[in-house]
Parts: structure tokens; C-alpha cells; sequence
């Protein structure tokens, strides 16, 4: 009993002589835990719950929550870990302490490299994904750490042997060597990991810059570390420390006291926990009454079991007489895909086709639309000369009395010409257009009114006929011409020829949606049918998935689901698989071997749904343990029945079922095969 109370009382006590036998006087009198942690450069404790303990002592009136409280605020970190114990160090030391002492690892990381491959490159991978994972998660535990690696495939064996357990402590370790990483505020029971970036550098420390081994600063590095260390302490500060134990001591006196008042009620709460004890019992024989109950459900499951065997051996007879049927659909199946195979062709052909003859359909209208606008033109362009003739002879006739021989007899070339504004008459513009809108031509013909031909008359009676002028004015009349545009006198015969290559194009077009038509009626019962076949396909498929799943994975849930129900031609496929005790579905939160054995029972469960006369299977198995290998083997069992297995696994189990062996070795730099065939008994 005595024991008992002074418990809580001793460890206390113990540390304070322990540190005065010591020396480490100083180190009891620091106002804070950060400060006792830097009057020593460096604190260990045995382990993470006996941290705050080894700083309350070395510090006066502090508290595991100021302890706590400085590791949160980033003041106290843990260094790189060593075995069995707890290095921490203060923020603003960690670094040059980490340089001025790397020399001593070195023989460490050169066996790490050697043993485990921690070389220069997996440790720029780890870092670059540790920081990245902290950036977005901010401090994480050891485990989430560890897993990142694990997922990022840096724990892959080496040199053919599986050193995961080794490189993934040897790692952490050497990124926290290297100044990457550090281990800071409290989780539980233990220190998360954050970035050592942001900790004041190596040249910041009180020795000075370059304190690495073989830099200027390393002898005075070692002079500060040993100064904090020092034992020497004076009578003072001795004196000090004992009035300090004398006076806890005193304390310690009266918690004793309080501790034999707790043993009092310590006794009072045994005698309750012996009453709650017998009523215990009476739950006990109640939960011994519920084990018989489930002996009895589980010999029934049992009889279930012989059941579903019995069903089982009907199924597989049923199995039996449905695979002739499956084969002939199958040969069916690959006759309508090659069937459709040679429609998709022709409907690519004939598509082809048909945008060759749009094509050409489309440069027909365009020319026949161009053909349409000249002939239109042209027959305008008559049409306007014809009225104009028209119209100079009704104006020659009703204003002049003159038909057109007459008129062409009386100012024809042989007559004096009329003065124009080309040749600078005082009439000129009159001359270049008539009264009623008629350009200079008709005026030179005597269309004019008569009075303004009379004026002109008698101002210059006009001059003689002089060809080159007339052949200047031809010019200006031939351009205003071919403003008109020229006169195409085939364009009739041509837009009949268009005509009737339209009615052409026209009827082949028919055609070809007629065509189009039958390839799609075609394709849609091709699809029907290939529809209908992958949704038996499937729904065989699923089924064996769900029994297989149950076999490998004893007391799970496997079930294959289509993404796109309504759309089985595009629809994809996954798989929702959830282990014994576990509550995800999703495939890759699944661990890696969980993942490789669900995928085996998919592809079991292929086998199964299309049995096919042999498999070769490559190393399916070799993520597997023992227990899930043993469950593999039982269906392998199964399916060599009616099937030939090739299975190449360097996992003993699986040679050991098998009815030959097949080896391949090298010796000398020559390959060797090897065969043997093995002898099962009954």
C-alpha cells in the first residue's frame, strides 16, 4: 500500500537527484521549457509521454501543457530519431546541432544505401512527395507518411528481397538527417512530421557559419556543445537545487496524505466493482445461453451448406449442357461481326460516295446558278437594246415623222457630225446627254428636240465625219457595252444539259438514302443483337464474380456494376468490392494485395461465365499470402477439370498442384530448360 501512494511522488523526486548527481544543476532552474531545453542544447527522454515529464522538472512552475504549448508553437522540436529514445532539441538550435554532428551518421548512410537502397534519388522522391503532402495536409503522422511512400512505389524490393520494413524507418530517418523534415507538435502518442525549412539555419546558431566537419566553424560548434554539457555548477546553484528537492519533498509528504484518503476510497470502490462482478456473472451465463443458441444457427448454416453443394452439383450439370448452346452463339456472334464488319465498309463506301456526289452537286448549282445570272443578263441586256431601238424609232417617228433608213440616210457618216463636249462646244453637256435622259449617242442620231438641235445647228453647223474621233466614241460606247456583260447564246442549251444532270444527280441521291437506309436498319438489328448477347455475357459474368468474391474473400461483398445501364453498347464496367470488416468500395483504397486479389476473381469469374479449353495466367498470384493462395488454388482445382491451366508463379504452393513442371535456369551464361512431370496421389 505504502507503494501505492508514494507512486506518483517518486519519479519527480528521482529526476531531480538524477539530474543533481549529474551536475546539470543549472538545467532545474530554467524559466521555461524552451530554456531548459537550451541551457542543455538537447533533452531525451525514453519516450514520447515521458517528454513533458523530463521538461516540468528542468523548469519552475511550468506544465505538461506548456510543454505541449511549445512544441505547438514550433519553440521545441524532435530531431532525427534514435533507438529507444526522444531527442528534442530547441528551434533555433536544431540546424547548426544537425550540421556541426552529421560526420558521426556517415558510416550509417553508407550502410543504408548498401543494405536497404537509400540512395541520393529515392531520398529526392521521398522529400518531394513528403513536402508536397505536408503543403496541402499540413503535419501528418508517421503512418499517412509511410503510406504516401508505399503508393508511390518507392518501398519496391530490392535486390530481390523485400526491405520495406527497413527502408521506410531508414528513410524517415535520413530526411530528418539531411534537414528536410522535422518531427513537431504532439499527436496522442507521438510527434507529427513537418517541414524543417522554415527553422533558422545553420549559419544562425551561436558558433558562427560553416560548423559542418573540416569548415572553420566546427571547433568552435563543439566548444559550445560541450559547454552545454558542462558539469561544472556552482555551490549556489547546488545549494538551490537541494532547498528545491527539500521543498518538493515536503510536498511530497502531504500528497502521501491525500493518497491514503484515496485509498479509502479506493476500498469503497472495490467493494462496488465485487457487486458489479456478481451481476456480471448473471450476464455471463446469459451470453453462455447465446453461444449455444449460435451453435445451433451454425449447425443449420451447415445444413444450408450441404444444400447449396447439392444445388451446386445441379448448376454445374446444367453448365454442362449450356455450353453447346453458348458455342454456337459464340460462332453466331463472330458471323454477325464479320458481317458487320463488311456492312460498316459499305457504309463507309457508299458514304464516300455520297459526299463525292454533294460535292459535285453543290459545284453544279454554283455553275448553273452562275449560268442562270449571265443568261438572265444577257436576255436583260436584249431586252433593254430592243426597247431602246424600239423606243428611238417611236421617238424618231412621233417627234420627227422619220423612220429609221430615212433618219441613218439624213445623218449618216456622210453628214457633218455635231459638235460634242469633247470637242469644247458651248452646248457640250446637252450633246453628251439629251433632254430625256439618253446618253450623247442618240443625241448625235437626232433624237434631240428640235429645238435644241436648231440652237446647236446654228452655233456650229457641226464638221466633217473623221473616223478616229467616231472610233474614240465607239470606245465609250463599247465600254458603257460591256458594263452590260456579254450575251452567252448557248446558255439555254446549257442550262437544259444542267437541267437534266440535276434530275441525274437527284435520282442517285434517292438511291443512296434508300441505301443508307437499309445499312441502318441493318446495323440497328446488329446492335440488338450484339446488345442482347453482352447483357447475358454480362449478367453471367457478374453472377460468378459475386461467388468467386465470396470464396476469396470469406465473409465480403463483390458485385460487378455498369456505369451506363441505359446504353449497353457504351457502357463500362466496375467493380464495387468491400472486404470482411471493412466499409469501403472503391478498388483503390483497397491495400495492394487486396486489389490483385480482386482482380483474379474477375477474371476467375470470365472463366467461369466463357469457359475456354486453357488459360495462361502469369504470376497471378504472387502478391498473395498463404491463406488467399490456399483459396486460389481450390478454384484452380476446379477449373483444371475442364480445362488446361498454364500458370508460370515462382510460389511453392502453386508447383506443388500442379501436374508438370517447366523450369528455367542459367548456368554459365547458358539457358536451361528443365521439366518434370509429378504424381498426385488418388
Amino acid at each position: 500500500m505504502t507503494a501505492m501512494t508514494a507512486r506518483p511522488v517518486l519519479p519527480r523526486e528521482a529526476s531531480l537527484l538524477r539530474i543533481v548527481a549529474h551536475g546539470l544543476v543549472g538545467a532545474t532552474a530554467a524559466p521555461t521549457p524552451v530554456e531548459a531545453v537550451r541551457r542543455q542544447l538537447a533533452v531525451q527522454g525514453q519516450q514520447v509521454s515521458a517528454v513533458p515529464h523530463a521538461l516540468v522538472v528542468r523548469s519552475r512552475g511550468a506544465t505538461g501543457s506548456d510543454v505541449g504549448a511549445a512544441f505547438a508553437r514550433g519553440d521545441l522540436v524532435r530531431s532525427w530519431p534514435m533507438r529507444g529514445t526522444v531527442h528534442i532539441t530547441a528551434a533555433a538550435d536544431h540546424h547548426w546541432l544537425r550540421v556541426a554532428l552529421m560526420h558521426r551518421t556517415q558510416a550509417w548512410v553508407r550502410r543504408s544505401e548498401a543494405d536497404y537502397g537509400v540512395n541520393e534519388a529515392l531520398c529526392e522522391r521521398a522529400a518531394e512527395i513528403a513536402l508536397d503532402l505536408i503543403a496541402e495536409r499540413g503535419p501528418l503522422t508517421r503512418s499517412a507518411l509511410l503510406e504516401a511512400w508505399q503508393e508511390a512505389g518507392l518501398m519496391e524490393a530490392f535486390r530481390g528481397e523485400d526491405v520495406s520494413a527497413y527502408r521506410r524507418r531508414h528513410l524517415l530517418v535520413r530526411l530528418q538527417r539531411e534537414g528536410v523534415l522535422v518531427q513537431g507538435p504532439r499527436s496522442g502518442n507521438e510527434h507529427l512530421v513537418v517541414d524543417a525549412g522554415p527553422l533558422p539555419d545553420a549559419d544562425s546558431g551561436p558558433a558562427g557559419v560553416g560548423v559542418g566537419r573540416g569548415d572553420p566553424g566546427h571547433a568552435a560548434a563543439l566548444a559550445e556543445i560541450e559547454s552545454g554539457h558542462s558539469s561544472d555548477a556552482g555551490d549556489d546553484d547546488l545549494d538551490a537545487a537541494v532547498e528545491t528537492a527539500r521543498e518538493r519533498r515536503e510536498s511530497a509528504v502531504a500528497a502521501a496524505r491525500r493518497a491514503r484518503a484515496d485509498e479509502t476510497e479506493a476500498r469503497l470502490a472495490l467493494r462496488t466493482a465485487e457487486e458489479r462482478e456478481r451481476s456480471g456473472r448473471g450476464r455471463a451465463d446469459s451470453l453462455r445461453a447465446a453461444a449455444r443458441r449460435e451453435r445451433e444457427a451454425r449447425a443449420a448454416a451447415e445444413r444450408a451448406e450441404a444444400r447449396r453443394a447439392a444445388q451446386l452439383a445441379v448448376a454445374s450439370r446444367v453448365r454442362d449442357q449450356a455450353r453447346a448452346a453458348v458455342d454456337a452463339a459464340r460462332a453466331w456472334i463472330e458471323e454477325a461481326q464479320g458481317e458487320r464488319a463488311r456492312i460498316e465498309a459499305e457504309r463507309a463506301e457508299a458514304s464516300a460516295a455520297t459526299g463525292e456526289v454533294r460535292a459535285e452537286l453543290d459545284a453544279l448549282a454554283v455553275e448553273l446558278s452562275q449560268l442562270t445570272d449571265a443568261a438572265h443578263r444577257d436576255e436583260v441586256a436584249r431586252a433593254e437594246q430592243r426597247m431602246r431601238l424600239k423606243s428611238l424609232a417611236e421617238r424618231a417617228m412621233n417627234e420627227l415623222g422619220l423612220e429609221l433608213e430615212p433618219l441613218v440616210e439624213e445623218y449618216g457618216p456622210h453628214m457633218l457630225v455635231p459638235a460634242t463636249a469633247e470637242d469644247g462646244g458651248a452646248d457640250g453637256d446637252a450633246a453628251v446627254s439629251g433632254g430625256d435622259g439618253t446618253d450623247g449617242a442618240e443625241g448625235a442620231d437626232g433624237t434631240d428636240d428640235d429645238g435644241a438641235a436648231d440652237r446647236r445647228a446654228a452655233a456650229d453647223p457641226g464638221r466633217p465625219y473623221v473616223r478616229a474621233e467616231q472610233e474614240r466614241r465607239l470606245a465609250r460606247a463599247s465600254r458603257d457595252l460591256a458594263r452590260l456583260g456579254k450575251v452567252n447564246p448557248l446558255a439555254l442549251e446549257e442550262h437544259a444539259a444542267l437541267e437534266q444532270r440535276h434530275q441525274f444527280l437527284a435520282e442517285q441521291l434517292a438511291d443512296l438514302k434508300s441505301s443508307r437506309e437499309d445499312l441502318l436498319r441493318i446495323v440497328e438489328e446488329i446492335d440488338t443483337r450484339v446488345q442482347e448477347v453482352f447483357t447475358r455475357a454480362f449478367e453471367d459474368t457478374a453472377r460468378q464474380f459475386a461467388e468467386v468474391f465470396d470464396r476469396l474473400f470469406p465473409g465480403g461483398e463483390g458485385r460487378l456494376v455498369l456505369t451506363d445501364p441505359g446504353d449497353m453498347l457504351a457502357t463500362g464496367i466496375e467493380i464495387e468490392a468491400r472486404p470482411a470488416g471493412k466499409k469501403v468500395k472503391r478498388l483503390s483504397l483497397l491495400s495492394g494485395g487486396e486489389r490483385s486479389l480482386a482482380a483474379v476473381a474477375l477474371l476467375i469469374a470470365i472463366f467461369k461465365a466463357r469457359p475456354s479449353p486453357f488459360y495462361v495466367m502469369d504470376e497471378v498470384e504472387a502478391a498473395l499470402d498463404d491463406t488467399n493462395l490456399e483459396r486460389l488454388l481450390e478454384i484452380f482445382t476446379e477449373l483444371r477439370q475442364s480445362s488446361q491451366l498454364i500458370i508460370i508463379t515462382h510460389q511453392k504452393r502453386t508447383m506443388e498442384v500442379a501436374d508438370a513442371l517447366y523450369g528455367i535456369s542459367m548456368r554459365d551464361g547458358i539457358t536451361k530448360a528443365i521439366s518434370q512431370r509429378l504424381a498426385h496421389k488418388g
